[in-house]
């Protein structure tokens, strides 16, 4: 097992902490929520950085790392509308849209034995779900306007990322060899 897949199972079980931690009665609890998110945030980091720098990728790394990111995203996405700090139809919407990618990429890597390659659209998607996710619960006195420009930037990155990953799929899909277009 490399490191990154270890940092990747790591974020995977700091999940279930954030969500404990952050629906928690203490006091602070978004503080030490968002204590947890940065920590996942920070393996994420790392765990890619070590797998570029030392060739260390793997396809089991290649499905870890953005099952973390988007099971992370999803529960902080969640708990945040739970607490009324971002609305329920972002939370239902992303989460409809990853179990759609996610399908799309097990059909896709069963018929061509390759993973959907990431791309720069999908790591601004994170990073600004990241902030938004931050700011609502770190900022919960904001401005509704700030929050709703913040909150409309991420449904236009679902949106955009869901129509890139299609027509990338499509692309590489029409590329395999004629054996293997018959199965797709």
């Amino acid at each position: 097992m490399t490191i990154p897949n270890v940092l990747s199972i790591f974020r995977i079980l700091l999940v279930p902490v954030f969500i404990i931690v952050v629906l928690s009665d203490t006091q602070n609890a978004n503080l030490y929520g968002m204590l947890v998110f940065i920590l996942a945030g920070i393996t994420d980091i790392l765990d890619g950085q070590i797998a570029r720098k030392y060739n260390c990728t793997s396809v089991l790394g290649k499905i870890l790392d953005p099952l973390a990111d988007k099971m992370m995203v999803a529960s902080a996405l969640v708990c945040a509308s739970i607490k009324g700090l971002v609305p329920l139809w972002l939370s239902i919407i992303y989460v409809v849209k990853e179990l759609i990618q996610g399908i799309g990429g097990f059909m896709f890597y069963n018929k061509v034995k390759d993973m959907m390659p990431s791309n720069w659209l999908g790591k601004a998607a994170t990073v600004m779900f990241y902030l938004t996710i931050f700011s609502a619960f770190m900022f919960t006195g904001m401005p509704e306007l700030v929050k709703d420009i913040m909150v409309f930037i991420c449904a236009g990155f679902l949106l955009a990322t869901l129509i890139v990953y299609v027509r990338i799929g499509v692309k590489l899909a029409k590329k395999q060899p004629k054996e293997n277009q018959d199965e797709i």
